[in-house]
């Protein structure tokens, strides 16, 4: 689903201040309407009204950082998303159906096990040895022209044939073409997923749907395959790399930076994760 400028200006400025608990006054008061209108026409485009997105939305960064930081408690970690020890439990176990204990237990292997996870065909061996792969890089930032999407990834191919042709005009020679990725699906869930698709434009470039893509410390993995694996590997990443290695990635948004896209069957590509410093 696509997302129009008030929409994604909205999830955009919610997913950004997700730590700091943005009331919808304060994103009714960014996108410059009225709470009642803007509660209105954002849950006409989301599904969702801003109180239920902002409330999974913390959630959710928590159950990511609980797969992701297993050296953290569980209460620092529901603190920092803005939760009391005395309820985090609670609210966690209603969007979840588990306690965190029992989530960050069993999330390893639920990751692995959804539909979208499909494995290399020599096992777990080969996806460990992704691990060697990845790589420190300080990445520029990028000035990007971007559409935003709500959805489980499955009309990417038209969404992108679809993004390229109404911005041809901006396109040039030394444009780059990346994916941004705002949530894990193995917890937002297939059908919630907040994504842009997006193009490098001139840094002098402004206008609606310009944004800036943070650079700075990153992990990066050399993609190189079918783009079925995509998910494989950002489940490598999450649930092998970073708990072997005590770093944590930022709040900044991940993103796919494509170099060759032959179709569907092979696509070679950067997996960009921001470094928390």
């Amino acid at each position: 689903m696509l997302l129009s400028g008030c929409a994604g200006q909205a999830v955009g400025y919610i997913l950004e201040h997700i730590r700091e608990n943005p009331t919808v006054d304060q994103v009714a008061d960014y996108c410059h309407f009225s709470k009642f209108y803007f509660s209105r026409r954002f849950k006409a485009e989301t599904g969702e009204s801003p109180y239920t997105f902002i409330r999974r939305a913390r959630l959710e960064e928590s159950a990511f950082r609980l797969k992701t930081e297993p050296e953290r408690t569980i209460t620092d970690i529901g603190w920092d998303c803005g939760y009391s020890s005395c309820n985090y439990s609670t609210v966690f176990r209603q969007r979840f159906g588990m306690g965190p204990m029992d989530f960050r237990r069993s999330i390893r292997q639920a990751s692995f096990q959804h539909p979208f996870c499909h494995r290399w065909e020599n096992g777990l061996s080969a996806l460990e040895e992704m691990c060697g792969a990845v790589e420190y890089r300080n990445l520029p930032p990028l000035t990007v022209v971007y559409e935003r999407h709500i959805g489980d990834y499955h009309d990417l191919g038209r969404q992108w044939s679809d993004f390229m042709a109404a911005r041809r005009s901006l396109r040039t020679n030394r444009s780059q073409f990346l994916a941004r990725s705002f949530h894990d699906p193995a917890i937002t869930g297939s059908r919630r997923c907040v994504y842009d698709l997006c193009m490098t434009v001139d840094p002098d470039c402004r206008g609606e749907g310009v944004s800036v893509v943070p650079g700075g410390p990153h992990i990066v993995y050399p993609f190189r395959g079918p783009v079925w694996y995509i998910y494989t590997a950002y489940q490598v990443i999450f649930n092998l790399w970073l708990p072997q290695t005590g770093r944590r990635l930022s709040e900044a948004s991940s993103y796919d930076l494509y170099h060759c896209m032959a179709g569907p069957e092979y696509v070679e590509m950067d997996i960009c994760l921001p470094l928390h410093c």
